[in-house]
């Protein structure tokens, strides 16, 4: 389990490597107005952002897990 600082500075860097790349990402089409894209997008990546970071990490965090099946 990773505290959720971690994850939360990882969306950050993806909100700014999307806004560092929104002339080129304009250009693709997605079948949806690129303005609208591009804040649904920005509120997705902030949001995430500031729900890992809150309380330092520690309400939520990043855990991988393997699930077998009981035999």
């Amino acid at each position: 389990y990773l505290n959720g600082m971690n994850y939360s500075k990882t969306f950050a860097t993806w909100l700014k490597n999307f806004d560092d790349s929104y002339s080129d990402v304009k250009e693709l089409d997605y079948g949806i107005d690129p303005a609208r894209f591009r804040r649904i997008w920005r509120f997705y990546l902030i949001w995430l952002a500031s729900n890992f970071a809150s309380c330092d990490g520690e309400i939520n965090g990043n855990g991988q897990f393997l699930m077998v099946h009981a035999r």
